[in-house]
Order: structure tokens, then sequence, then C-alpha cells
């Protein structure tokens, strides 16, 4: 045999260090261009004034929050074309704060990316956060990445947003997508 372990049979090794830089690496591979950002610090049109709350904010001194009444958080919605000129093989990163005052054990809790032609979607991403660890009273950063396989037409529309079916109570900020180009690119 060629490799032993050297740790006891009933002990697991931590990987994370090993995990984080092998995503490190690949980070390198390519570069991040801000497509859409939103701190919640104005108004925009569509958004009900209520949901801007003073009592937390990751950043300035507002943010968005989740309760009773909203089931959606507000979308940010990009257009193909404004990405990339490549129609295949792009990958999208949104990132949120979040802050959730109780825990997140009953109610599912979704981040959604969405491809849509003409508001049909025909690639749909959504990430459970039930499978992340929140801790309660805490600001915690959370990233998702999308490959968008293949983008029909420029015209269509990139939409991220969280859904909450279940209306529960949470603070979102500094809601964030970037595409991550490759740093070389062999296939348009």
């Amino acid at each position: 045999m060629l490799f032993r372990s050297v740790l006891p049979q009933n002990e697991k090794a931590d990987n994370f260090a090993l995990m984080d830089s092998i995503a490190a690496e690949k980070e390198k591979a390519y570069r991040h261009k801000i497509l859409l950002f939103y701190d919640f610090e104005n108004q925009r049109r569509g958004i009900d004034s209520l949901n801007l709350s003073r009592e937390q904010a990751y950043s300035g001194s507002r943010s968005f929050k989740m309760y009773k009444k909203t089931e959606f958080s507000p979308g940010l919605e990009i257009k193909c074309s404004a990405i990339s000129s490549l129609k295949k093989n792009i990958r999208i990163r949104a990132s949120a704060f979040l802050f959730f005052p109780d825990s997140l054990q009953s109610g599912q809790v979704l981040f959604v990316v969405s491809l849509e032609e003409k508001n049909q979607p025909y690639q749909y991403e959504a990430m459970s956060l039930n499978d992340i660890k929140f801790n309660v009273n805490q600001w915690t950063k959370v990233s998702f990445t999308v490959h968008l396989k293949e983008i029909k037409s420029y015209n269509d529309i990139v939409k991220v947003y969280l859904w909450d079916p279940g209306k529960k109570k949470f603070y979102l900020d500094d809601f964030k997508v970037e595409a991550l180009i490759p740093n070389m690119t062999y296939d348009k």
C-alpha cells in the first residue's frame, strides 16, 4: 500500500483549510465584474418603504426586513448583454449579508438565480439557506455561485432574489451580483 493514514481510525481530518486553498486557486482563474449592488440606503421603485428598516444594518443605516408580509426580497435583474460577450459557461455569484433574529430550523428560505426569456425561466437554481449554519443575531455573508450553461439571447434576463415562503423574519443587506469572467477564454 502506497498511502497509509496517520490518523487514528475513528478520528476525522479537518479539510476546511485545504478546501479554502483550492477555492482560492480557482478564484485566480476569474476576474470579478460587479453587475449590481443594493445596500437599501435609498428606496427604489417597487420597494415598500415599510420593509426598509433601521432596526438592523450591516453597512450604512438601513437593511431590507423580510417578515410576515414579505415572501420575496427585492430582485436584482440584469440583461445578459451587460454580463459578458460569451453565451456559454458564464458564472454568476450572488451574495448578501443576512441577519436572523431567530433560528432558521423551520420554514424553507431559498437564494434564487433565474435565467429568463420573456419572463419564462429556462434555467432556475436555488440554494436552501436552511443548510447553512447561521449564528442568531449576527450578520452572515452568504454567497451562491451559479453556472449559466447557455444564454439563448443577449436580451434574456438574470434575476436574483430571496424566496421565503414561510415568511420568516430576517434582514438583508449589501445584496450583490457579480460575473466571474474567465481570465483566458477559448470558447465563445
